[in-house]
């Protein structure tokens, strides 16, 4: 079991009233806004709002000097999410915010997401995969992640399990058992991410559900049990047993798009198979596909996982069989 903590003394000074009181900021859409206006004063979180008009977002770009992502506040797999440098940039990226209407995995009885605006943090990034029941938080793990550098922030890359600073662990473990407290977590998986600016967790998002991009299979490898069986577990009224240690390390590199066009030939797999510690190889498209640019989770063509006994011997392993595939593109 992970210990809960008292509220970050830091954070303090920010609290009102209830946060999910708190007036207008996130009217409309209600699910990362009602996330980042409960977490308000609790955790760090950058600053953030889902603005009106255009001059309202115009005015929070100006703050930051044009330093400000743009995101749907119910979306997945980073659609729709974009990172502005300039404040001249703000107002092209939000005619193109509505990229994340094709994503395949999306309800069609959800409800249409508000436009958000935060401030662009920078740093290192990791998420959390929380086992919780009753409230208690009964196993951890923290996958450190790889993001694509530019305009569209879309995961390159997860290692599981990272290795932190331990003073930065133990923060990132208080904030988590925070954060389940704050959403009055009862028993399920919890799955948040973070960006560390200046060591600090600093919360992305957070859901309540599975992970994506096949890191519930690096948990199951790295940790030695089922994950998602454990899940399945706790979700039937059982308490399973779970691991205290990982017995090696787990990463997936994903294969994306060079450029826009219709693929000619494949080769390099039985290559990439071959090699040691790889554990799947994935190539998502075929010859005649088309290609398009690199702007969510849905637009990578494929991917590599692989096992090692440090984190950076898998990840090292993976992205040198991804880079034995080839997809000649015109």
């Amino acid at each position: 079991m992970v210990d809960t903590v008292d509220d970050a003394p830091e954070l303090r000074r920010s609290r009102t009233t209830d946060p999910l009181r708190q007036p207008n900021r996130y009217r409309g859409s209600r699910c990362m806004s009602s996330l980042r206006a409960r977490a308000d004063g609790y955790v760090a979180q950058p600053e953030w709002a889902c603005p009106a008009d255009d001059q309202e977002l115009l005015e929070f770009a100006e703050r930051h000097r044009g330093a400000v992502v743009l995101k749907p506040s119910n979306g997945q797999a980073s659609a729709g999410v974009t990172r502005c440098s300039a404040v001249a940039d703000v107002l092209a990226a939000k005619t193109a915010y509505d990229d994340f209407s094709g994503d395949p995995l999306r309800a069609a009885t959800m409800a249409r997401p508000r436009l958000m605006v935060e401030q662009l943090l920078c740093g290192p990034e990791c998420s959390v995969e929380c086992l919780v029941a009753d409230g208690d938080i009964l196993f951890l793990n923290i996958t450190a992640k790889t993001v694509a550098a530019g305009e569209h922030p879309v995961e390159l890359g997860h290692t599981v399990p990272t290795i932190l600073d331990p003073v930065v662990e133990k923060r990132l473990r208080a904030d988590v058992a925070r954060l389940v407290r704050l959403g009055r977590v009862g028993t399920g998986v919890l799955h948040s991410e973070w960006i560390f600016e200046k060591g600090i967790p600093h919360l992305v998002e957070c859901a309540g559900r599975l992970p994506g991009d096949n890191i519930t299979a690096l948990i199951s490898r790295a940790w030695g049990f089922d994950f998602v069986g454990s899940w399945v577990e706790l979700m039937s009224g059982r308490r399973p047993a779970l691991p205290t240690q990982p017995q090696e390390a787990s990463a997936i590199w994903f294969l994306t798009p060079t450029k826009t066009g219709t693929v000619r030939t494949i080769s390099g797999v039985p290559d990439a198979v071959g090699l040691a510690s790889i554990v799947e190889v994935d190539v998502a498209v075929s010859e005649g596909d088309s290609l398009s640019r690199l702007r969510s989770s849905w637009t990578r063509i494929g991917h590599v996982m692989a096992s090692g006994e440090s984190a950076p011997h898998a990840l090292s392993a993976a992205q040198r069989a991804a880079e034995l595939i080839k997809i000649d593109v015109v």
